[in-house]
């Protein structure tokens, strides 16, 4: 199989082993975080770009958090039980009394309504860009469907790259068996 034959099928197995990979991380992420106290939420709106772009998936610390200061990121249910992640502007009272201004930092006006602190699912930990997206298509049948049909598209990809390119050549193969191969003499006639 010559060079170039070579390097397409390697890319196309690095790209099923790439696809494989990320699945298996959202996967992991999606069984552990629970078991470490974080709650995995995907970002579907634009408002806290570019500190956590659309389609990034979030670990939001389990519970609400008393520990609330302004800076943070935090995700909580709004009354009509939509989950929002905007970063808290100010605080006004403490504990469960305390109520939060939020914004999100690509809104230019704050939230218009102060948030109770029992409505906070927790601070954001950790943001992970792209790994919403592939999450979200993974809980709908036609998105596991999809990746399913890319992975086969990769191995058949990769077996056909095999199966076309050209085999070696017969003098190639017999010399390294180590049989010698005819020549032709300086006349053209082979010896």
């Amino acid at each position: 199989m010559d060079r170039t034959y070579r390097l397409a099928r390697r890319s196309a197995d690095a790209a099923l082993v790439a696809l494989v990979a990320t699945i298996g991380l959202v996967a992991g992420i999606g069984l552990l975080a629970p078991a470490l106290g974080l709650t995995p939420l995907v970002i579907r709106g634009a408002s806290m770009e570019p500190a956590i772009p659309r389609g990034s998936m979030i670990l939001v610390t389990a519970g609400p958090d008393r520990a609330i200061a302004a800076g943070d990121v935090i995700s909580f249910r709004e009354a009509n039980a939509t989950i929002v992640t905007h970063r808290v502007v100010a605080i006004a009272g403490t504990g469960d009394a305390a109520l939060l201004t939020t914004k999100g930092d690509a809104n230019t006006d704050r939230d218009p309504a102060a948030l109770p602190a029992g409505r906070v699912i927790g601070r954001v930990a950790v943001a992970l860009p792209v790994l919403g997206f592939i999450s979200a298509m993974l809980s709908l049948p036609s998105g596991i469907a999809a990746f399913v049909l890319l992975a086969l598209g990769l191995v058949a990809l990769s077996w056909l790259i095999t199966e076309l390119a050209p085999g070696p050549c017969a003098a190639c193969a017999a010399e390294r068996e180590g049989h010698a191969t005819a020549e032709p003499d300086e006349a053209g006639a082979l010896a």
